[in-house]
């Protein structure tokens, strides 16, 4: 008799709970299936095409120009610290490795003269 209770006391706990779990196991497995076979196709893509350049002007005092050129690359950057403004920082890079051509490249980006970065920047070499 008492076989045959814990067989039913089994069938009433026990079945219920595999047949929750098999549920379970089969619905995750169907949702994971759904988010992670979602495609990208209805992201709207960004258009840079048609993005507009804008000009930007306003007076800053140049206080030093620091150039790191890197020999290897023939790269040279730029790092302009300014006061007056609350701009503290400016980077630059260019594609050159002499002296000369650089002075001008910052000169003409920053409207100065070339006399008068060759007083303000400082080299450092690579």
């Amino acid at each position: 008799m008492q076989v045959r209770h814990a067989t039913k006391i089994g069938l009433v706990y026990g079945l219920p709970m595999v047949l929750m779990g098999a549920a379970f196991w089969a619905g995750s497995g169907w949702l994971t299936g759904q988010v992670l076979g979602q495609s990208d196709l209805d992201v709207a893509q960004i258009d840079t095409t048609g993005a507009e350049s804008v000009n930007v002007s306003f007076a800053v005092r140049v206080l030093s120009i620091d150039a790191e050129i890197d020999r290897n690359s023939q790269v040279t950057e730029v790092t302009v610290q300014t006061g007056g403004s609350s701009l503290q920082e400016m980077e630059f890079e260019y594609p050159l490795a002499d002296y000369a051509e650089v002075e001008n490249a910052i000169a003409e980006d920053l409207g100065l003269t070339p006399e008068q970065v060759r007083r303000l920047i400082r080299y450092r070499i690579d």
